[in-house]
């Protein structure tokens, strides 16, 4: 399905030691890329010692970013960014932390070191399916309340918001794919009388 991608389920951790340098690579999940300005100062404050701290970042709808954090052009962020790309993930942040060895590895050997930690991470990670969504608002009478959810639950609809005045207000959100169906049902189930209003 178009709307679905693979990510990772939690955070994970690996490590490589290449003639003398450790590389530790940190892989999360995330959503936006202020998740990952916060991941990446994370990782600079635990490991506040290292040499390096390069990273790469894959999100939906193409958005991707990369930095060599002072290793030489090219031998760090894009080997990082290529092994998320080369498992298919998404929604993924990768920081490899370098403590120098003493030995220089060179372009080729720094590139295949960074690319290499980060695989090492990706390979520990639990990969999962993950869906693009978009937010619904629904408004009804409190004696829908059961009809809906039941809708709701079958289209594995996710509550953001909830509201009870004088009519219930849902805001929830919805895998892109089934919005249509969704929609359909509930006005099928409610007759007409819970409204989309978003």
């Amino acid at each position: 399905m178009e709307d679905e991608y693979l990510t990772i389920e939690a955070l994970v951790r690996g490590e490589i030691k290449v003639k003398g340098s450790r590389f530790i690579a940190t892989a999360k999940p995330i959503k936006a890329e202020g998740e990952t300005r916060a991941f990446l100062q994370d990782i600079s404050s635990q490991f506040w010692d290292a040499t390096h701290n390069p990273y790469a970042y894959r999100l939906k709808g193409g958005v991707f970013r990369f930095s060599d954090a002072g290793e030489p052009s090219g031998t760090a962020g894009k080997p990082i960014l290529s092994a998320i790309d080369s498992q298919g993930l998404t929604d993924v942040a990768l920081v490899v932390t370098r403590y120098f060895g003493g030995t220089k590895l060179g372009v080729g050997g720094l590139s295949r070191a960074y690319h290499q930690a980060a695989l090492s991470s990706l390979k520990r990670a639990k990969v999962i399916s993950a869906y693009i969504t978009k937010a619904l608002t629904l408004e009804f009478p409190y004696d829908l309340i059961n009809t809906v959810k039941r809708a709701l639950v079958q289209y594995g609809a996710q509550p953001i918001e909830e509201e009870y005045s004088d009519q219930v207000r849902l805001t929830l959100a919805v895998r892109e794919s089934l919005l249509g169906k969704l929609q359909t049902v509930i006005t099928e189930a409610t007759r007409g009388r819970a409204k989309v209003t978003s």
